[in-house]
């Protein structure tokens, strides 16, 4: 329990901040509904071997997250394409977590 509440207060705050200010989905999301994306994605990956290893936890965290806001996201009519960007503003800002240095984080 304690693993959740400090994976979301670590990584949840400063997402929804840069989805509100910078990015643009393909419908309206408040607060509550990408955070129950995320929540819902964990719902279903989640297992006790995955839950039991902070590692592994925090990974399966950081995936649903990306999916949760990623998810809502595409290129605008003018062209911008609001799923790279949330990509490259998520690797500067979450250095410490791996991901594989692919086009995007969704890759």
């Amino acid at each position: 329990r304690e693993t959740i509440h400090g994976m979301f207060e670590k990584y949840l705050p400063s997402c929804l901040k840069h989805y509100v200010t910078d990015l643009q989905g393909v419908v309206n999301c408040n607060d509550i509904s990408l955070s129950v994306s995320v929540l819902r994605l964990l719902d279903t990956i989640l297992t006790r071997a995955i839950v039991s290893d902070v590692a592994a936890f925090e990974t399966a965290f950081v995936f649903c997250l990306i999916w949760g806001f990623g998810s809502v996201l595409t290129i605008a009519d003018d062209g911008t394409d609001y799923r790279k960007a949330f990509s490259e503003w998520f690797r500067l800002k979450f250095k410490s977590v791996k991901i594989p240095s692919r086009d995007t984080i969704f890759d």
